[in-house]
């Protein structure tokens, strides 16, 4: 047997020469007729920056090496008492195949930009020099499933579904904004805790309560709910849901443009053993997502992949001609539940493969402890962050200044506080109900916002509603909601003006200057004549030649 860590697609990094057919989703920018019509977007804030990494972030240790470059635990210089805690990928230009290598790069980064969603791993900024491209993302420092898998062996069923629910949610999500992740196995699943710094150490102590007590597992793997439950059981159930579980490692995805949607995906990608048959047959779609959910599932519960051999000419046969097997001794403990799931996913015909959104809704998920309703909480324990929201002096000033409004969302996506996060997540989950798009349509959102706050009225919902949606897109996204529910004395702190002040100085001058605010107010081309002077008038400024040093910038913002 090989070593199921090992085998990469020797063919991964080919691509089908005569039809290039992953893209990115291309857009034809509306011009706005006034400031007002300026959409303010959490992916336009993260760009390529002019300055040097490492006078930005200083490296901690290295977390792994692959092909084409290292990825570091780095800390953003000058951050205080609670330093932010980043990963940093280095890619080295020399390392790369050929150009179609700096371009899967460049499509990872724009597939992470244009996608928001808490149970995917969040990208931040990204640099380039002579020698290297670097892109920095959230550090999921805790550590994986295939760390712990490797560490303390198969996992107990209830763990599994803990996990994979929320997998679910994120490849559900990524296949409805035309997203083909390519490479899901056990190593691109992490665990972060609550969104706070967590050791490996920590997390490897939390699991040990589990992994070292069988009596404990059977009681959580055959219960019926949580009415019932031991005091220790309860307790483990409501440690483990503190834990994010985060999809990792964009570089084989693809996002399917609107007028291909229908032609397949070319090119072998992924990990031998989680190859679907439609991948190995080099004429694939979304469904090779959800075969690889089922291989994963398979070895985290046998400790072994389901189909095996010498080297990757016998797996792909296996994949190919053999059935799934359930009949070793390690799956006999296992539910038919989650064996009728498994074999619905590692489906061959891909037409026939159950999706993501579908498994959600299986029995597997439905029975014994419900992941899905203790993640999403209860809306009534929520009632005061709603009141906040309502009340929340951002966005009663959203519409008074947009650059307000810009360096507010700047500050959010990258430093948010930590505790109005967690709530938004939760209060995200409960009235957008984990559906497959993880927005908030206006009618959830009146409907929900009716039943808990009955001394507004309809038209003061709507009026929220379009505060909140400060894209303009007609729903709310995550991100607008983590900015609504913050507190703007915390985000307008001084150490957060000197990072967004850094953030708009693109070239380390120590002054902003028109241009560089012009780039980010409208990124789709020249801005208008008369956005500009609106512009201007707004920041309190006439001349188009404007220096603002760091004392100009927080005196504008906090007037």
């Amino acid at each position: 047997m090989g070593n199921f860590n090992d085998f990469i697609c020797s063919n991964c990094s080919k691509k089908n020469k005569e039809e290039d057919n992953y893209y990115i989703q291309e857009t034809n920018p509306i011009v706005p007729k006034s400031i007002i019509d300026l959409k303010v977007d959490a992916k336009n804030f993260i760009t390529k920056s002019g300055q040097n990494v490492y006078d930005i972030y200083e490296k901690i240790c290295e977390l792994g090496a692959g092909a084409f470059g290292t990825v570091y635990k780095v800390k953003r210089k000058n951050s205080g008492m609670n330093p932010i805690i980043r990963a940093l990928k280095e890619i080295s230009k020399e390392a790369m195949i050929n150009e179609e290598s700096g371009e899967e790069i460049r499509n990872e980064i724009e597939i992470l930009k244009n996608i928001d969603h808490p149970n995917i791993m969040k990208i931040y900024e990204f640099f380039e020099d002579d020698m290297n491209m670097y892109l920095v993302s959230e550090f999921c420092g805790a550590g994986d499933v295939a760390g712990m898998n490797d560490l303390h062996g198969i996992f107990p069923e209830f763990l599994l579904k803990y996990i994979m629910s929320q997998v679910f949610l994120a490849i559900s999500f990524l296949h409805s904004n035309k997203v083909v992740h390519g490479d899901i196995k056990r190593e691109n699943i992490a665990f972060v805790y609550n969104g706070k710094l967590q050791t490996k150490e920590e997390l490897e102590e939390f699991f040990a309560k589990i992994f070292n007590n069988k009596k404990l597992q059977e009681e959580l793997n055959e219960a019926n709910g949580t009415e019932n439950l031991s005091d220790e059981a309860m307790s483990i159930i409501k440690e483990l849901c503190n834990y994010d579980i985060k999809i990792l490692d964009f570089g084989s995805a693809k996002m399917k443009k609107k007028d291909r949607i229908n032609k397949k995906l070319s090119g072998i990608i992924g990990t031998t053993y989680y190859c679907s048959p439609e991948v190995i047959k080099n004429k694939y779609d979304f469904e090779c997502d959800e075969w690889a959910c089922g291989i994963m599932m398979y070895i985290l519960l046998a400790g072994e992949p389901p189909f095996d051999g010498e080297d990757e000419d016998q797996i792909f046969d296996k994949i190919l001609n053999d059935e799934i097997n359930f009949n070793i001794p390690s799956m006999d403990i296992i539910s038919d539940e989650c064996k009728d799931l498994i074999g619905k996913l590692c489906e061959k015909n891909p037409q026939k493969r159950i999706k993501a959104d579908e498994a959600l809704k299986h029995p597997f998920f439905l029975k014994g402890i419900n992941f899905s309703n203790i993640l999403k909480g209860k809306y009534a324990e929520n009632t005061e962050a709603l009141k906040k929201m309502i009340n929340n002096q951002t966005l009663k000033n959203r519409k008074e200044s947009k650059f307000m409004e810009m360096v507010i969302a700047y500050i959010g996506l990258n430093f948010p506080d930590q505790e109005e996060a967690l709530k938004a997540k939760q209060i995200f989950l409960e009235i957008s109900g984990g559906n497959k798009h993880y927005l908030i349509t206006k009618e959830t959102f009146v409907s929900r916002f009716e039943k808990a706050m009955k001394n507004l009225t309809k038209k003061e919902i709507e009026d929220l509603f379009d505060r909140i949606d400060q894209n303009e897109s007609g729903n709310i996204e995550y991100e607008e909601l983590i900015r609504a529910l913050s507190d703007k004395e915390k985000l307008l702190s001084d150490k957060n003006l000197e990072e967004a002040f850094k953030f708009f100085d693109k070239d380390n001058s120590g002054f902003i200057t028109w241009d560089e605010i012009a780039a980010v107010v409208y990124p789709d081309g020249d801005i208008p004549e008369n956005i500009m002077d609106e512009f201007l008038k707004e920041i309190g400024q006439k001349d188009r030649n404007i220096k603002i040093d760091l004392a100009d910038f927080k005196r504008i913002l906090t007037k």
